[in-house]
């Protein structure tokens, strides 16, 4: 009988022995949960994050354990472990692809072509993916925390990058595979006010297609020589101020005081502004003195004094109608139905504007601080927000005076993780035309009732968080 355990407990370790021998570095294997993992099917990619989790914990690269894994020759993304990353090391140059051929990586030797999975990593501050074979387009404007991005030699044609990014290296590949279609032809930085290092050597920029933004502040580093227009001309001011400078020259400076006054259209959005700058210094809708004021006919909009603002108060209700009216506003009882000029409010973070009557597309993108919406009873049948956006409401007029295409018909939502809020009653919103962020943490409110696709069918995960859940079902 004695004898009979020994052999049992021989065969046991020999089993264990046995399963743990392996000339690959794996993940952790975990059953597959669509709910928390993600197929990605580029196994380049998927081994490398393995790779960088099985890391000593000083390693600079090391990723969280089981952030990934293998089964049945599929590679899977654990969605909750990569939202926590920062840092993601991804470079394939000879060194460091002897590294991994060392560690036993199979693909160590196969450039990473695809990135689809790089959206779950909402965290992400930093990535460095030199020396691969990325092509066509790569949009990370979804990972809005994102700072430095470095992937010089790859392919991309197409480069989309969130407000955050403050520092851009990628110099055009030169190797002799590299496809005909591997340059940059346009790049679009614009808002990234607080960007500071801009690397894009080679590339077949143009005039055009070469954006800066308007103000830059940070910017001391640009290389963009070797490019198709290059030397390009910056504001003298911008170039005296840069370190480095290659392949730019200096133009005129920037404009003098008189052109920081804007000419407002809308006559209601200007006297409203000019009332909130004389509310008490203790009002919350209270606007810095001197933001606009009336000149030979006009309003004019002060754009420095625009950028200091955070909240932005501009209701036109009932009972606030009747308070301009008491303070003798002139467009008291006039609808706001223009806000050319909110674009430079680059600061703000909220925005009012229930009851008025603006109509068509309202585009806000290019406010990128912008946190809360709210909107309701408008006329607005298109809306673009930016990726900051965490409370959005905006319920369809009922006005009789409302146009017959007062309502949305689509609204994207997809760059928008760190959204909470979404009030979007009694609109045209069809199946197609929802569309809500891939990773969703922060969601508990929807109300899309009364819509023509309503109820739409939302993933059960995000059902079963939501506290407020109208309009949708759960798949």
């Amino acid at each position: 009988m004695k004898n009979f355990a020994h052999v049992c407990l021989f065969l046991a370790g020999l089993i264990a022995l046995n399963s743990c021998k392996t000339n690959d570095v794996i993940g952790e294997w975990e059953d597959p949960d669509t709910n928390k993992t993600y197929e990605i099917t580029d196994k380049a990619f998927g081994e490398y994050l393995i790779y960088n989790a099985s890391l000593a914990e000083t390693e600079d690269n090391k990723l969280p354990s089981g952030i990934a894994f293998e089964k049945d020759g599929k590679m899977y993304i654990d969605k909750e472990v990569a939202a926590t990353v920062t840092y993601l090391y991804l470079v394939k140059d000879n060194n460091r692809m002897e590294d991994l051929e060392k560690a036993g990586v199979a693909t160590a030797r196969e450039k990473i072509a695809g990135l689809d999975g790089i959206q779950l990593f909402t965290e992400l501050k930093e990535i460095k993916l030199t020396s691969n074979a990325l092509t066509g387009t790569l949009d990370l404007s979804m990972l809005t925390k994102l700072e430095t991005l470095e992937m010089n030699s790859n392919f991309v044609n197409e480069l989309i990058v969130p407000p955050s990014l403050t520092r851009l290296r990628y110099a055009a590949s030169t190797s002799d595979s590299a496809p005909d279609n591997r340059w940059l032809t346009s790049i679009d930085l614009s808002q990234n006010p607080t960007i500071n290092h801009i690397h894009l050597p080679n590339h077949h920029l143009t005039k055009d297609g070469f954006k800066l933004p308007g103000t830059f502040s940070e910017l001391t580093y640009i290389n963009v020589s070797g490019n198709t227009d290059a030397p390009f001309e910056i504001p003298a001011d911008l170039y005296n101020q840069l370190t480095t400078k290659e392949g730019v020259i200096a133009g005129n400076s920037n404009p003098e005081p008189e052109d920081d006054k804007y000419i407002l259209n809308d006559k209601a959005f200007g006297e409203y502004l000019i009332h909130n700058s004389k509310l008490e210094a203790g009002d919350g809708n209270k606007l810095p003195e001197g933001i606009a004021f009336e000149s030979d006919g006009n309003i004019i909009l002060d754009k420095k004094i625009a950028v200091t603002v955070n909240i932005l108060y501009l209701v036109k209700d009932n009972a606030r109608m009747k308070e301009l009216e008491a303070a003798g506003v002139q467009t008291a009882n006039q609808k706001i139905a223009s806000l050319d000029g909110i674009q430079f409010f680059t600061n703000v973070t909220e925005i009012k504007l229930t009851s008025n009557q603006l109509t068509g597309k309202l585009d806000l993108s290019m406010l990128t601080k912008l946190n809360t919406l709210e909107m309701n009873s408008n006329f607005v049948n298109e809306l673009i927000v930016p990726l900051s956006l965490t409370r959005l409401r905006y319920a369809a007029s009922t006005s009789d005076s409302a146009p017959d295409n007062r309502w949305l018909i689509s609204i994207d939502l997809s760059k928008n993780p760190t959204i909470n809020h979404i009030h979007l009653p009694n609109h045209h919103l069809t199946k197609d035309g929802f569309k809500l962020p891939g990773t969703f943490s922060e969601l508990t409110y929807i109300n899309v009732s009364g819509n023509t696709d309503a109820p739409f069918t939302i993933p059960a995960a995000l059902f079963g968080q939501l506290e407020t859940k109208d309009g949708v079902i759960s798949e």
